[in-house]
């Protein structure tokens, strides 16, 4: 499904004098998540670009296919935080065989990349309505997850394509 300009516009809300919001429905992640259209907020201008119209089409044609490389990039950070964090750890009552690593996995429930998929959620899509790419779509689908509940995972895309992970 494409969308239009006034399809986007009758379908979403200003949250703020700089932040446009719509919901759309997804395929690849199965479920309808908020699209935050992002405009300078020292500029007068609120009129929808077709960067940002074609960065939400964009999104919305991704596939199951896309969530391999998240779900991999999910992991890789869990593995970080698991492996450098404390949590709750406290090596007086560790049985000696347990390693503040082992013992960050059973906490969080996490032995494996779909656990740590499972465990994390996208909660938002964020287009600038500037197009500063040369008329590439992109766009930002952030997750949360629970071994780093102070931050985002930020996943950009490029015209359909992984770019980078924040």
């Amino acid at each position: 499904m494409t969308l239009n300009k006034n399809q986007i516009l009758s379908s979403g809300i200003w949250k703020t004098p700089s932040t446009f919001e719509i919901s759309v429905y997804s395929e690849m992640l199965d479920k309808n998540i908020p699209v935050q259209i992002l405009f300078n907020q020292f500029k007068a201008d609120r009129e929808i670009s077709e960067f940002a119209i074609r960065s939400v089409n964009t999104f919305i044609e991704l596939n199951k296919s896309h969530l391999k490389w998240i779900q991999q990039e999910l992991w890789k950070h869990c593995l970080i935080c698991l492996e450098t964090t404390s949590y709750d750890f406290d090596p007086t009552e560790a049985d000696g065989q347990e390693s503040e690593f082992e013992y960050n996995k059973k906490l969080f429930g996490i032995k494996s990349s779909e656990d740590a998929f499972q465990k994390s959620s996208a909660k938002i899509v964020a287009i600038s309505n500037e197009n500063f790419w040369n008329n590439v779509s992109q766009f930002f689908l952030e997750y949360s997850t629970v071994w780093d509940d102070s931050h985002v995972l930020s996943f950009s895309f490029v015209d359909c394509e992984p770019f980078g992970v924040d």
